[in-house]
Formats: structure tokens, C-alpha cells, sequence
């Protein structure tokens, strides 16, 4: 067994297990670690908790230390410089006159470079307004173009469920969706009800596609046949959730449509009959 703890970088939902290297954390505490050579604070999700050595993938890493007071007080320092340097920013973009949204401003954590994240509905020229940045800040810059789903992801919001967003808590990943997975569903075709605050398909209609596809498998399907004991009915309408389908009794005179579990019914097919050839035969007599 191993122990890890699972931490969270400030610009990714995802997990990552940590060693950590002999210091016991609590959930939400700060944590420095080193990703492609420079430091990086990272709050941990997952306080130490152990593993089987055969669920490591790859090399585990170990943690720098747990965040020093001096590193709390850089952090606080450079949200604040990030603050200012997203304002800036705004200013050269409207200066410059971009299509561009800028999402998000942020310093490393030894100063060295300071990303833009932004959103543009089509390919930009920003040579010029990198060029002014770098001239302001004296540093750095890099410039990203993320996606909606990115940007939700990054920084988070509550959906119509009344939740956190998904993809800001436990996603791991985005999942391919597509729109018969609303249609399976019943759900209404309207934006409202499908996409969510990125203007995408909600990645909650992934979650339970699967037992969709159960139920749907389960569930005796619209103008099918099924045997009940009054005889042989035409289902008119079904329920996937609650089990319950509408069934009519075509053949019996004076019978109404009426709802019935689908454990109280057998499914029927009709009996085929078989095509005879009538051969021919020819001879002598």
C-alpha cells in the first residue's frame, strides 16, 4: 500500500495523487508541488489515504512542502497583481480593438510569466497586443485561447440543478455528447433545457444514459404487443422511470386505455406464418 493524497491545480478540475512526502493535510489545505519545473501552490482535495501499489500509474510524485506562511502571503500578492493586470488587459484589447473576451488573468507563482486566458469565436492576431502587455509587465506573457466548456471549468458556477458545475468538482474529463442522448430522455428540444451556461450540451445527460439504455430495454416500447389477463393489448404510451405503460385493449369492445406496471404484462409477438411454395411439379401421368 502507498499513501497519497489528490490534489487539484487552480486551472484543472482533475485529481492528481500526490506522495506527500511524510505531512499529514486536510481537505482544502495548500500544498507546493513542481509541474514542468515550476513551482506551483495546488489545494488538496483528498487528505492522505493509502492505495494499492498496482493502482499507481506511472511514477508517483511527492509534494515540495505544504504552503508556508510566506507562500500564503505571495499567493494573496500575486491574486492581487492579477487582479490588476486582468483590468489592464481588458484596456489593451478594447485599445487594440480584438474580438476577444478575456476570461481570466493569472501570475506564476515566482512572477516569471503571467498567462491570459481568453475566448474568441475565431482566430486572432494579438502579435501587437503581446508586445504592449510585455512592455507593461516587464514580464512574460503568455496569451491562451480556451474553449466555453474551459471556461466554465475553470471557474466554476452553479447550474439550474442548483449545484456547482460539474466539470469545476469531480469531471475528470469531457465526455463526447451527443443530442440523442436528450432524445432517449424525453427532454424537451430547447437550449434551456439542453446546454448549460457554456452553450454546450449539459455533460449531466452522459450520466445516466447508460441506465436509459437499461430501461429502454426493459420497458415494452410504443405500438408494441403484450399479453395481459384480459387478453392481448396495443401499448399506446410508457414511462421509462416509473415502469408504467399505457395499454389499450383494441380487440375487447368498450375498453379504455388504461396504465399498468410493466411486471404485470408479458410481451407478445405475433405469431408468423410461414410462406407454403407451392411447387409444381410436372411428369408423365
Amino acid at each position: 500500500m502507498v499513501e497519497v493524497i489528490g490534489i487539484r491545480f487552480k486551472e484543472s478540475s482533475k485529481t492528481y495523487y500526490y506522495n506527500p512526502s511524510g505531512e499529514t493535510v486536510r481537505r482544502g489545505d495548500i500544498v507546493m508541488v513542481e509541474s514542468n519545473d515550476i513551482l506551483k501552490p495546488c489545494i488538496v482535495t483528498k487528505p492522505n489515504f493509502f492505495i494499492d501499489e498496482l493502482d499507481v500509474v506511472g511514477s508517483l510524485k511527492s509534494i515540495i512542502r505544504v504552503a508556508t506562511e510566506d507562500d500564503l502571503q505571495t499567493i494573496k500578492e500575486n491574486n492581487d497583481l492579477s487582479a490588476r493586470a486582468y483590468e489592464l488587459c481588458r484596456q489593451e484589447i478594447q485599445k487594440h480593438g480584438l474580438k476577444m473576451y478575456l476570461s481570466n488573468a493569472t501570475y506564476s507563482f515566482d512572477r516569471k510569466t503571467i498567462y491570459f486566458y481568453y475566448t474568441a469565436p475565431e482566430r486572432v492576431d494579438f502579435r501587437e497586443l503581446v508586445k504592449d502587455l510585455a512592455r507593461i509587465f516587464h514580464t512574460r506573457v503568455e496569451l491562451r485561447q480556451i474553449g466555453n466548456r474551459d471556461e466554465c471549468q475553470m471557474f466554476g458556477g452553479v447550474g439550474v440543478c442548483g449545484r456547482q458545475f460539474c466539470c469545476n468538482t469531480f469531471l475528470r474529463e469531457f465526455r463526447q455528447l451527443q443530442i440523442k442522448s436528450a432524445k432517449k430522455q424525453r427532454i424537451a428540444m430547447t437550449a434551456s433545457k439542453l446546454t448549460g451556461p457554456c452553450e454546450r450540451l449539459r455533460c449531466c445527460l452522459k450520466f445516466e444514459d447508460e441506465t436509459y439504455d437499461e430501461l429502454i430495454k426493459e420497458t415494452p416500447p410504443i405500438d408494441s404487443l403484450v399479453k395481459t389477463a384480459e387478453g392481448i393489448a396495443t401499448v399506446i404510451d410508457n414511462n421509462l422511470i416509473s415502469g408504467n405503460i399505457k395499454i389499450h385493449h383494441t380487440e375487447i369492445e368498450g375498453s379504455t386505455p388504461m396504465w399498468v406496471n410493466k411486471d404485470e404484462v408479458e410481451r407478445y409477438r405475433k405469431p408468423t406464418t410461414k410462406k407454403n411454395d407451392n411447387k409444381q411439379t410436372g411428369g408423365n401421368q
